[in-house]
């Protein structure tokens, strides 16, 4: 089962053989759909749409309300990224590390970005820009309307963790034990930090604490300035 999705008072879930379920509150069946294609992107909605990735490069667009699918399009290689909605447009990476905008309403690709290798992170989308990263190591702030590079970084690690964006910094994780503390400005490492594992969910602040969820079962709060 990938990541589960709220819509207003019900919940959007989708397995990894690429059936969506639509849930009330009480557990109540509204209605399932079938896709007949793997998935391990997980889905985003706006409240009216879902749309999602598969692992055979596709956008499946399916309407809320009814569970009917509105459009299916072969795009590119499989997708593992989380989905991202702003505004009119949708943005996820593919397998073949290809990060794309596309027309929410129609499936059409409104811009390609290609970047060096898999793209598993689902990005952060803020005002202008978008935020992402891939296995490389690389992350990348590009403008939302074009796709153009504002700012690149090499980690040299593995990214494959959602950051946190807080203010005016991204707390990014690295599969090989690091948190990054990253100005959003101009992409400068302002500091980083060796974990005590491998991080498995993605970081959470609340207050002044940052919560990280390890492989291993275990969760950790640290206090941050």
């Amino acid at each position: 089962m990938n990541q589960f999705v709220k819509i207003e008072d019900c919940i959007i879930a989708i397995t990894e053989r690429g059936k969506l379920y639509k849930y009330d509150f009480d557990g109540k069946l509204l209605w399932e759909t079938e896709t007949n294609a793997y998935c391990h992107s997980n889905p985003a909605s706006n409240g009216k749409i879902i749309v999602f990735g598969n692992d055979n490069g596709e956008i499946i667009s399916v309407n809320s309300a009814s569970g009917k699918i509105l459009y299916r399009k072969l795009i590119g290689s499989a997708f593992s990224s989380g989905t991202v909605i702003y505004e009119d447009a949708l943005f996820l990476g593919d397998s073949d590390g290809k990060f794309y905008s596309i027309n929410l309403i129609d499936g059409k690709i409104n811009w390609i970005f290609y970047s060096s290798a898999r793209i598993c992170t689902e990005a952060i989308a803020e005002n202008d820009v978008i935020y992402f990263g891939n296995l490389k190591g690389e992350f990348f702030k590009i403008s939302k309307a074009n796709g153009i590079v504002v700012w690149r970084i090499n980690t040299d690690g593995l990214l494959n963790i959602t950051p946190l964006l807080t203010k005016n910094i991204l707390i990014l994780p690295d599969e090989n034990r690091k948190l990054y503390f990253i100005s959003t400005e101009n992409g400068a490492i302002l500091d980083r930090i060796n974990l005590d594992g491998r991080m498995k969910l993605n970081p959470v602040i609340r207050n002044n604490l940052l919560f990280i969820g390890y492989e291993n079962g275990n969760l950790k709060a640290y206090e941050i300035q």
